[in-house]
């Protein structure tokens, strides 16, 4: 009888190695804030293109059979994206088979435990919880704004008497720049903004030495912004920047720049941006500095944040956001982050470092998991069974090793999510 069941639990333990919970969907579309940055890497080219093809048939072989042939009929019971055993998939993929064998036994043991650890997302109308295999990519990206108050800035009306009805310009000899600036202008107020920067540019090519030119440029910089096409506007701001332009304009396209750099997740040159603009006249340069003071705490460099805002002068309009936020920068030095090294130590003790890191249930499974491989291979060993030992004890292994990357990780993804959380508090008082 104990024979009949340590063999049903080494195939039990063969199974959840190599045929995961379940298989993640085809071309999942997934919402929510820069849903660019935040995707897995999930496309089969890419996966496909590991470091050691060697194992690919024994280790992804049986995975991707398993999410053809078996995962259709399953329904989507797993809460996780990507599913377990795309996870287990991407893992055994681009990492060798031993730190992949320890990912794939975490991620089963976490999977549907604890689920307020993880960020929530929508994948195909179903509601997920975000775990890539790299955590840099948990928040990456997700909805972290220069605050949340504020309106856009409105379009530029400077000389709006002054330019001639759309109509009236048509027939106005010397007035074609204005009509340009005009309907690009409208264009932009209607949210197109896709052909306002086509009308703008055009605009600029055909009058140069226009009165709207430099206004024109600073206007296609905007909607490039806020069309959230950043690499575009970085690019096209880099160029006005490099020709004659008048400091006013040159200062809000370089913050702009800076702006874009920042929602890339290119924080430290967006800082550069940011600090060029101490100069700068008035309300923009005290934007920059609150800007600076966001980028710094972005890069968890609280105290330079604290100095950040700490420097705007109490009488200005962001002075009671710049209390606030330089209050939160010297809170963020005690958050209660885990050490990865005590979580790992703990975790010798199978489930302590969850327990640590804060991931109770999945403290539990990890405990009771362990402790029935432990005990099986124990059984067998003292019936003279060793070569079911052996094998017990060689999946145990994996499932020990895998409670111990675990701890590690989740202290670092519980670290994150605390830092991120916190950042969330922050508002500038202002949005571009």
């Amino acid at each position: 009888m104990i024979r009949m069941i340590m063999i049903v639990a080494m195939i039990a333990a063969l199974c959840a190695l190599v045929v995961p919970i379940e298989a993640a969907p085809q071309n999942s579309q997934i919402t929510g804030a820069r849903s660019t940055t935040m995707e897995t890497q999930t496309d089969s080219e890419s996966v496909d293109a590991g470091a050691y093809p060697f194992h690919r048939l024994i280790t992804s072989g049986p995975v991707i059979l398993y999410q053809k042939l078996i995962s259709p009929g399953r329904g989507l019971p797993c809460p996780m994206h990507p599913h377990c055993s795309e996870y287990c998939r991407e893992a055994f993929a681009n990492h060798n088979p031993l730190r992949a064998y320890a990912m794939t036994a975490d991620r089963l043991l976490r999977c549907g435990q604890d689920l307020n650890q993880y960020r929530r997302t929508t994948v195909d109308g179903h509601l997920r919880y975000f775990d890539p295999i790299s955590i840099e990519q948990t928040f990456a990206g997700h909805a972290i704004s220069f605050g949340a108050t504020g309106q856009r800035s409105p379009v530029d009306n400077t000389d709006n008497d002054a330019l001639p009805s759309v109509e009236r310009a048509v027939s106005t000899p010397g007035c074609s720049d204005s009509l340009l600036y005009r309907f690009a202008r409208q264009r932009q107020q209607d949210d197109d903004y896709d052909r306002a920067i086509t009308e703008y540019l055009r605009m600029v090519s055909y009058y140069p030495d226009s009165r709207y030119s430099d206004r024109a440029k600073l206007a296609a910089m905007q909607c490039y912004y806020e069309s959230s096409l950043y690499p575009e506007a970085i690019a096209y701001g880099r160029s006005v920047l490099s020709k004659r332009l008048d400091a006013t304009i040159a200062d809000q396209v370089r913050f702009l720049v800076g702006a874009s750099k920042f929602k890339s997740g290119e924080f430290e040159l967006a800082l550069s941006d940011f600090t060029d603009l101490a100069e700068a006249d008035g309300e923009l340069q005290e934007k920059g500095v609150m800007a600076q003071g966001m980028t710094h705490a972005h890069l968890y460099d609280w105290t330079a944040a604290a100095v950040s805002f700490g420097a705007i002068n109490d009488a200005s309009d962001l002075s009671m956001n710049a209390r606030r936020c330089a209050r939160l920068s010297q809170e963020a030095a005690d958050l209660g982050y885990r050490s990865p090294k005590v979580a790992g130590l703990l975790a010798i003790v199978p489930g302590l470092g969850y327990l640590y890191d804060g991931y109770y249930s999945t403290a539990m499974s990890a405990f009771m998991v362990n402790g029935l491989f432990m005990y099986s291979t124990y059984e067998a060993f003292r019936n003279d069974n060793n070569g079911l030992g052996v094998t017990l004890a060689l999946f145990g292994m994996g499932w020990y090793t895998g409670n111990i990357y675990g701890s590690i990780q989740s202290a670092v993804r519980q670290n994150d999510k605390r830092r991120h959380d916190h950042l969330l508090k922050f508002d500038l008082g202002f949005r571009f």
